[in-house]
């Protein structure tokens, strides 16, 4: 089996591609949903504003963030929080999975979660051209990912070999006080949206550094499963610390409390 195959079997038998296909397309239709060119909306707009919507969907099916379940969490508390701007269907189609199953895995500023060792990362990118992302052009710490090379945890750690032309800036790049995070496999999650047709493009794959040919090692289009069954989530909303001293915005929803083309670069490449 190889490695592709290997990890798309693991995600998939656990249900996590099927909470990444429902945070994607729960955020997707939101952003086509609100975007207004009487507003003064763009494409920098759309892009920036589906990624936060998109890390937010992907903290409530995956229970992390500001949807971290406490362990006295009463049956039906925190329901009207995660369901808060979806629609019937979504609700309907939110997938139940284990609350411990994904954990927040950020890197280097960048937001990420992680699953049974393997991290990933959001990209966004233009539509139709997912497959000739420049990740040179991107964050120092997309372009770093992108020279992955070993997945074999007897080797040495990816964030290891640095290109010959290393600088201090590139060390720079992956300093960061837990240095044990560097050492999983990291994948990225492109997504895109065309602006003037609502069609969507999201997958999940390694990237690839290379100037010429693909951006990725291999790589997996996830939109081609329709959306699957799922049920009602229980959710206690917990303190935000966890993204203290990160750069990206809060996600522009609307939650209910009980208690007191192409795109520009986006929050998620800071």
């Amino acid at each position: 089996m190889t490695e592709r195959d290997d990890i798309l079997l693991r995600f998939g038998e656990a249900g996590i591609l099927n909470g990444i296909r429902w945070a994607y397309r729960s955020a997707a239709r939101q952003v086509s949903e609100d975007f207004s060119e009487e507003c003064g909306h763009t494409a920098g707009w759309v892009g920036n504003t589906r990624y936060v919507l998109f890390r937010d969907r992907l903290d409530r099916v995956f229970s992390c963030g500001r949807y971290v379940l406490s362990e006295d969490v009463h049956s039906g508390e925190g329901r009207d929080i995660v369901f808060a701007s979806l629609t019937q269907d979504e609700i309907e189609t939110l997938p139940l999975i284990d609350p411990n199953l994904v954990q927040r895995s950020n890197l280097n500023h960048s937001i990420g979660w992680s699953f049974s060792g393997i991290r990933w990362l959001l990209a966004s990118g233009p539509y139709g051209k997912l497959d000739t992302i420049r990740w040179d052009r991107r964050s120092r710490t997309k372009t770093i990912v992108a020279q992955q090379r070993n997945v074999d945890p007897n080797q040495a750690s990816l964030f290891e070999v640095l290109p010959e032309e290393s600088t201090p800036e590139w060390i720079d790049a992956v300093a960061t006080p837990h240095l044990a995070d560097l050492d999983q496999l990291t994948l990225v999650i492109s997504h895109s949206q065309d602006i003037m047709t609502w069609r969507s493009e999201m997958g999940i794959g390694i990237p690839c550094l290379a100037r010429d040919g693909s951006a990725w090692n291999w790589y997996e289009d996830l939109l081609t499963t329709p959306p699957t069954k799922g049920g009602v989530r229980l959710a206690q909303p917990s303190n935000p610390a966890d993204d203290a001293n990160l750069n990206e915005p809060d996600a522009p929803v609307k939650l209910r409390r009980k208690v007191d083309g192409a795109e520009l670069r986006t929050a998620e490449e800071n």
